[in-house]
């Protein structure tokens, strides 16, 4: 069974093609989303994320712009796709903050779930290591 987390600082031979694909990660959040952000599925089990219309509207209004306000019913997936957002923003752009607010904190910490599961199912060449691994935080190496 492959570890739960990348250690920190971790030196590792990778092929041309993870570097591609890490390179493709990092510059690209919906390539990101779509290959290889993964969520729990009720009956499924684990599944890849396969974005709305609407869906991939919102997480491009987090990525062009700093504030956002949207419009959306409930059980759209929001949660999901910020969980999705988050996780790309925080490994691959350096010395991040992210805090998760919810009106409960049950809301923040199944943000949070989602996150460390998606972050769990990525593939070593992709994610980035870990300082601190807990139940109400994650700290990457890179900041």
């Amino acid at each position: 069974m492959a570890d739960l987390t990348k250690k920190p600082y971790q030196k590792t031979q990778f092929s041309n093609q993870q570097l591609l694909e890490f390179s493709k990660c990092m510059t690209d959040p919906f390539y990101f989303l779509k290959k290889y952000f993964m969520i729990q599925h009720p009956t499924r089990g684990s599944i890849s994320y396969n974005a709305y219309d609407y869906q991939q509207d919102l997480a491009e209004n987090y990525h062009n712009y700093r504030f956002s306000i949207s419009m959306l019913g409930r059980q759209m997936g929001k949660s999901t796709t910020a969980a999705g957002y988050l996780l790309w923003y925080t490994m691959f752009n350096p010395d991040q903050t992210v805090l998760i607010a919810a009106h409960k904190y049950s809301g923040a910490q199944e943000i949070m779930h989602r996150i460390r599961y998606a972050y769990e199912m990525c593939p070593d060449h992709i994610r980035a290591g870990v300082t601190n691994y807990n139940k109400g935080s994650i700290e990457f190496d890179n900041g």
